[in-house]
């Protein structure tokens, strides 16, 4: 690179020597661009003649291009175009650049160049010099979050493993062009290659072709396509106008106020300069978390007197010491213990209450591949049987919560297995959230088709700032009247993101009382966020019988003043209900949001947003009624609440029954 400086300033000093003596009379010059294909954007290129004779001229040339990633380059430079022999130009220049990248990044740069240009023929040769600092640092994350275990390792209570930066880096390098023009029409085409080097994050290198077609002295047309190991293919067309005096000399002195040729790696990017983005390792092993309390089938017994030497990495405990003693326990010893559980079946507190209640600031995670990862298949997340109460700033992720095992499942897990000795909880509730600050991450509650699950999935009982994400809930109970998947009450405030519930309600043929399968329940007050989410409810009496029936399903209920924000989610709700006993008004009621029970409201409670995914976008509600009433709603409102905003919503509402009421949306 410092031979090519060395012979850009030689010209300067040696021109004068071999040069013609010609008649120059040259205007500034500009030229404005605007390009699209890859990307679009716009550029500028401004030429001034400082000081003119007879046998070349001394110029000042600033450009500037943006692209609509935001990257751009501002960069002035001194030249001079010497005519030599009245045949052909010799150029020199050198570039001063001012670089900022799409990740906000700024570097300078210095970028000298030589060219030379002839009747016909022309070729230029550039070389690129980042001036302040090549590397930037975007971000970090350690080599398990980017799914590269090879570094973890556990001692006692500590997790080691490497920090990755995301570095970007400029390059350094150089590019060339060759270039023919016909005298016939002016078309030019070039052939251009280009090298740069990342540094730890490797090199490029590639080529590029251009076609330039003059429509007049005012207008050019142009077309680059390039190549290269990092982009792969890249292609640009532009306008290009011209503005200033038009020279009126002939012969090669009408090419003195050509654009100068460079930048050629960067025809889709803002800078004079590509860049390149990656992870690069710090080398180091440090710690990545610490206060972790490891859990396996198959582990030793939680012993007091040992304190902190329970629970380590080399001495896990058992599945079996999973209890609200060991809970408080560890949480006295390390007040924000995170507890690993490995994959295998864990019955909370065991003959006591079947709950595990969670102190302020404690975690539960599911591990697996020797805790090297999360649990995140189902197959491999640690089953706790019973159910959980989260008290403040809990973290509970990559778990599954049921009230009993699948046989198939147990049988994976136990050896010696009879159906005497499968684990069973009778709690109602999987999981109990109070206080403020949760997340819920990963984690699955009951199973598909179970005919004798849990009541209610998640409770949030007055809990500010819950998150529950890519969760999926199944609630199944044929003996109760009233299901529920997620219920918000007392002021609460939860965000449901990326998740499935489903809750399926059958009626008791020897009930009269209602049926109603409810996948949200928001009252009290309360604020729910659903987003990205799936409800798919479903409330279903089969059965012939001589009392009377009704069936609700529901998607999300919001009632006692509370609010609701809905955005890009999908509804599957369907009430069914055969009873063909005579006398009987055996309805069926199918509605996707419930805001009926919401009464006095100045604001819309319900703000259905943008809520099409695609073919499972929007509201497919459907109420069946052998014989009685059949209502569905895709929204249902009081008459004298607010318009709902919405947009886009899709609505596929249908009805089968002696008498029909309902619509998409209205009271």
């Amino acid at each position: 690179m410092k031979y090519l400086v060395l012979l850009a300033l030689s010209s300067f000093l040696c021109t004068g020597t071999f040069a013609e003596k010609v008649n120059l009379n040259l205007p500034a010059r500009l030229l404005a661009s605007g390009t699209t294909g890859t990307t679009t954007g716009f550029n500028g290129d401004f030429m001034w003649p400082l000081y003119t004779n007879q046998r070349g001229f001394i110029y000042t040339n600033a450009q500037s291009k943006y692209m609509r990633d935001q990257s751009w380059f501002t960069g002035i430079s001194a030249g001079t175009r010497q005519v030599l022999n009245a045949q052909h130009v010799l150029g020199a220049y050198l570039f001063f650049d001012t670089n900022t990248t799409k990740n906000k990044k700024n570097y300078w740069s210095i970028n000298p160049g030589i060219e030379g240009i002839y009747s016909h023929w022309d070729w230029h040769v550039n070389g690129y010099l980042p001036a302040n600092k090549r590397h930037s640092a975007l971000k970090s994350a350690w080599a398990d979050e980017l799914g590269d275990v090879r570094y973890v390792k556990f001692s006692g209570h500590k997790q080691f493993d490497h920090l990755f930066v995301d570095t970007e880096i400029a390059g350094k390098g150089v590019d060339a062009e060759l270039g023919y023009l016909f005298s016939e029409n002016q078309l030019r085409l070039a052939l251009g290659g280009y090298y740069f080097d990342f540094h730890d994050l490797g090199h490029m290198n590639g080529i590029i072709g251009t076609v330039e077609y003059p429509l007049n002295q005012r207008i050019t047309l142009l077309l680059q396509d390039s190549y290269d190991n990092v982009r792969r293919n890249t292609c640009m067309f532009s306008v290009r106008l011209r503005f200033g005096e038009i020279p009126s000399t002939r012969g090669i002195e009408t090419r003195l106020l050509e654009p100068i040729r460079r930048n050629l790696a960067t025809i889709d990017n803002g800078t004079s300069i590509p860049n390149e983005r990656g992870w690069l390792d710090n080398g180091q092993s440090l710690v990545e978390k610490d206060h972790l309390w490891f859990f396996k089938p198959g582990g030793e017994r939680y012993l007091v007197t040992k304190e902190l030497e329970n629970c380590t990495a080399e001495h896990p405990c058992d599945n079996t010491q999973l209890t609200q003693a060991v809970v408080d326990n560890i949480s006295a010893l390390d007040p924000t213990s995170d507890l690993y559980l490995a994959s295998g079946i864990y019955v909370l507190d065991p003959g006591a209450s079947e709950r595990i209640s969670m102190n302020p600031g404690q975690a539960i995670e599911g591990r697996e591949d020797g805790y090297l990862l999360p649990a995140l298949e189902d197959k491999f997340k640690p089953l706790l049987i019973g159910g959980l109460d989260m008290n403040g700033d809990n973290l509970l992720a990559d778990v599954a919560i049921d009230k009993s095992v699948d046989e198939n499942l147990f049988r994976s897990f136990t050896a010696e297995f009879s159906p005497s000795n499968v684990p069973q909880s009778s709690q109602t509730v999987a999981l109990t959230i109070r206080r403020n600050n949760h997340i819920i991450r990963e984690i699955t509650i009951g199973r598909p088709n179970d005919s004798n699950g849990y009541i209610t999935g998640i409770s949030v009982a007055g809990a500010r700032e819950a998150g529950i994400a890519f969760t999926r809930i199944f609630v199944g109970n044929n003996n109760v009247r009233k299901l529920t998947g997620v219920e918000v009450t007392r002021m609460g405030s939860v965000d449901i993101d990326g998740s499935f519930i489903t809750v399926r309600a059958n009626s008791d043929p020897n009930s009269a009382a209602q049926t109603i399968a409810t996948g949200v329940e928001v009252n009290s007050n309360s604020t729910l966020w659903f987003l990205r989410s799936e409800l798919d409810i479903g409330g279903n009496f089969a059965n012939q019988s001589s009392l009377a029936s009704d069936v609700t399903a529901q998607g999300i209920w919001v009632k006692d003043f509370s609010r609701s924000i809905v955005n890009r989610s999908a509804f599957f709700i369907k009430a069914t209900n055969a009873n063909r006993q005579l006398g009987l008004n055996a309805s069926a009621t199918a509605i996707g949001i419930n805001n009926a029970t919401n009464p006095g409201l100045i604001n819309p409670a319900v703000s259905a947003v943008d809520n099409n995914i695609g073919e499972r976008g929007g509201f497919n509600v459907e109420s069946i009624a052998s014989f009685g009433v059949a209502s569905a709603w895709g929204i249902l409102q009081p008459v004298n609440a607010s318009s709902i905003v919405q947009r886009n919503n899709r609505f596929n509402v249908r009805r089968t029954g002696t008498r029909q009421v309902g619509q998409n949306v209205g009271p």
